[in-house]
């Protein structure tokens, strides 16, 4: 979908010329070539050391909407170029900095100005309530933290947002009383003391440290121990946030180095156009998903159904619906390497072949209908040049690139030499 989209858009469709980047891997990219000042303290500067062969990071990045999470470790001797394999399994979810935003909207807003009163101010006045979401926006990203002697951060100061003069004539008379009281004597003014600034903004990051967390533990038990311990790489929009950074720093500062670069927000544009020129950085990758294909299989008798059953032309009784598995959840996978695959169709006069391509969160899916599996392509193959011939002579293989930033699928007829090609975007991969 995303590549059809771009070349809707007025992109070229051709895969070599319209690359599709992932955003971690684009971020990491960046920290190498782009940052040598990262942050990772208040005096302390450092690169990120890419190209040292078994160095590990996890990039965490910190989105509007989502929150991308991704590990890699380094392959190769001191040198200017860098190879980089993906460890853990890519994570994430909606921990965006605008669900703080919406949080603020329904928590702060509502509870001051009233549910009624707030669904006025946003058929009525949306501009004034960007207004005040753009000044909570701004405060989020510069609070001040003041740590105290058990080395626990808080924020300092309250955040005081104004009232635009059109919202606040549409408040009640009570309503513009105590939020004038609570502001204490000032007008058209909202006080967010220090603690209701950091459970807002916790509505979020908690969720992140608990992902961060997911994610070295899944290092730990797919790829074992390093020399050293993890970096952590903090970018995205969201990482300009102190009170993020802090967390990050109390949780896992004291063993982990984390690194955040001058304009976080930055990382993964740039990053992606770095992609562009040096796709060949990224030589293997986790498979998020069991991937695969529909095909026919033996029939097991007390296993498979007999709804499922079928007859084949040379008399063999198979089970359609059969889920074969081309990579399993969690295998590491090289870009360039094929994943060979031969299937036969099941009748002499068929002439052509719908290969469909499943992916399922469960290692060993048996059906392609079962829960948890999910179509994610199909090819049509033309078998015209073998109608007739015995099955055994017709068989197709199929071979599969799953490294790469997108699925790839060839398909190819021994018979006739053609070969047909498919590309699965890989939001949906």
């Amino acid at each position: 979908m995303l590549r059809r989209l771009a070349v809707d858009a007025g992109f070229p469709g051709d895969p070599e010329r319209l690359l599709l980047a992932i955003e971690p891997e684009a971020a990491a990219l960046y920290c190498h070539l782009r940052m040598p000042d990262a942050a990772s303290g208040p005096h302390r500067r450092a690169r990120l050391p890419l190209h040292l062969d078994g160095f590990r990071s996890v990039v965490v990045d910190c989105g509007g909407g989502t929150v991308d999470i991704t590990a890699y470790e380094s392959h190769g001797d001191a040198g200017p170029s860098i190879a980089l394999r993906e460890i853990g399994l890519a994570t994430g979810g909606w921990l965006g900095s605008e669900y703080v935003n919406q949080a603020f909207l329904d928590k702060t807003l509502g509870d001051r100005f009233g549910p009624a009163a707030l669904k006025r101010i946003e058929r009525d006045h949306p501009g004034e309530l960007l207004e005040l979401s753009g000044q909570w926006e701004r405060a989020k990203a510069t609070v001040e933290l003041d740590r105290e002697a058990d080395a626990v951060a808080h924020v300092l100061d309250p955040v005081r947002i104004e009232v635009p003069v059109s919202v606040w004539d549409l408040l009640d008379e009570q309503v513009r009383a105590r939020l004038t009281h609570d502001a204490a004597g000032l007008p058209r003014q909202i006080v967010l003391p220090p603690e209701e600034v950091e459970g807002l903004l916790d509505e979020r990051v908690d969720g992140i440290l608990d992902k961060v967390a997911e994610q070295l533990a899944t290092i730990g038990r797919t790829s074992g121990a390093g020399a050293e311990p993890e970096t952590l790489v903090l970018v995205g929009g969201f990482a300009r946030s102190p009170w993020l950074r802090e967390r990050m720093r109390a949780r896992f500062g004291e063993r982990h180095r984390i690194l955040v670069p001058p304009d976080p927000a930055l990382a993964v544009l740039e990053g992606a156009v770095h992609f562009a020129y040096r796709p060949d950085v990224f030589v293997s990758r986790q498979a998020k998903y069991t991937y695969g294909f529909e095909t026919a299989k033996p029939f097991e008798e007390g296993v498979d159904s007999t709804m499922r059953m079928y007859r084949d032309d040379e008399g063999d009784l198979l089970c359609v619906g059969r889920f074969g598995v081309a990579v399993r959840r969690m295998d590491s996978v090289r870009v360039n390497d094929a994943h060979p695959f031969r299937i036969v169709p099941v009748r002499e006069d068929q002439d052509e072949l719908d290969v469909r391509l499943y992916r399922s969160a469960k290692a060993d899916p048996r059906y392609v209908d079962e829960d948890g599996s999910e179509e994610i392509g199909r090819l049509t193959v033309d078998l015209s040049g073998t109608v007739g011939r015995p099955l055994r002579e017709r068989p197709i293989m199929l071979l599969f690139y799953f490294g790469a930033a997108e699925l790839r699928v060839e398909v190819f007829d021994p018979a006739t030499g053609e070969t047909s090609r498919v590309s699965v975007d890989f939001d949906r991969v």
